[in-house]
């Protein structure tokens, strides 16, 4: 066969099929490159844009892979979900991809997979190599994994939700947003949620002799402000100021270290019972409350 007709029949496949099968399957069939495929399908005018906005809407508005339900009511593993996505979720509005995306260091992903299971996500965790940050590291905060894992869920009646109801936008750390509506019940599940997606539990020497326990939360000003003062209503922790995050006008951090408020604050994000929780975070949190409630010699 010609290496003329070659291209005669992947042009032929490519005005019948990639609209609506895309390139992979053209590209193995005729054992060449996906991006090949594309530039054949632009050469003989079939717009790559017109296949992906289709596969796109096909995601989104055909077979959910997960439990929409779970989104609609109030519930602490709600709450949770709604935190971490505040912080450390992503959601596009975008038309031609509908989503919200989860993601953590690989040595967490345990976390993602009981995420998954209550929300019955049959996808797969995808594994990740982050891209090259922009901004410079902070040499003190050791790097735990270069790996990310992560999933996303297709479905713009679940950003719809997600922006609407519970006031979680897209681009939402670039535009200082208010605070979403959480009822008082659910807000310590929040809470655990926010410091799991964008806190710290940890402890330092103070003056090089006493151990100090820290919790961190950061978040965009009107964000911070607002969840500070809830905090301090709900949990009985004493006020403090949100201070900017160094190196960034975007952020701000509120930290609590009493040794009473970290008890109150431990105590008010994980009370006894099961629900959604980074675990090494868990771990440390029911550590430090075991320590705090222990006898003073």
């Amino acid at each position: 066969m010609s290496r003329k007709k070659d291209w005669a029949l992947v042009d032929a496949a490519v005005r019948e099929r990639f609209a609506t099968e895309g390139s992979v399957q053209i590209a193995k069939e005729f054992g060449m490159s996906r991006a090949m495929v594309c530039h054949r399908a632009r050469a003989v005018g079939v717009a790559a844009g017109n296949w992906q906005a289709r596969a796109a809407v096909k995601r989104m508005t055909g077979h959910q892979n997960f439990d929409y339900d779970f989104f609609t009511t109030w519930s602490p593993n709600l709450a949770w979900a709604l935190g971490y996505t505040w912080t450390d979720g992503t959601i596009s509005a975008d038309p031609s991809q509908w989503r919200i995306g989860y993601s953590c260091v690989e040595t967490d992903s345990q976390m993602l997979r009981d995420f998954q299971k209550v929300i019955r996500h049959e996808g797969e965790l995808r594994r990740d190599k982050p891209k090259d940050s922009k901004q410079p590291r902070d040499p003190s905060i050791p790097i735990v994994s270069s790996w990310q894992t992560s999933f996303r869920l297709y479905s713009k009646k679940l950003v719809e939700l997600l922006t609407g109801t519970y006031g979680i936008p897209a681009n939402k750390s670039n535009i200082d947003p208010p605070f979403p509506n959480i009822p008082d019940e659910h807000f310590g599940h929040f809470a655990r949620g926010v410091c799991d997606g964008d806190g710290s539990v940890c402890d330092h020497l103070s003056q090089g002799r006493w151990k100090v326990r820290v919790i961190q939360f950061l978040g965009t000003h009107r964000f911070l402000n607002t969840f500070r003062d809830r905090v301090v209503a709900l949990s009985g922790v004493s006020n403090k100021t949100c201070l900017p995050k160094k190196g960034t006008d975007k952020v701000s951090a509120v930290y609590w270290s009493a040794h009473e408020d970290v008890l109150k604050l431990l105590r008010w994000m994980h009370p006894p019972g099961e629900y959604l929780f980074l675990h090494r975070k868990h771990e440390t949190a029911l550590q430090y409350i075991a320590e705090l409630e222990a006898p003073r010699p």
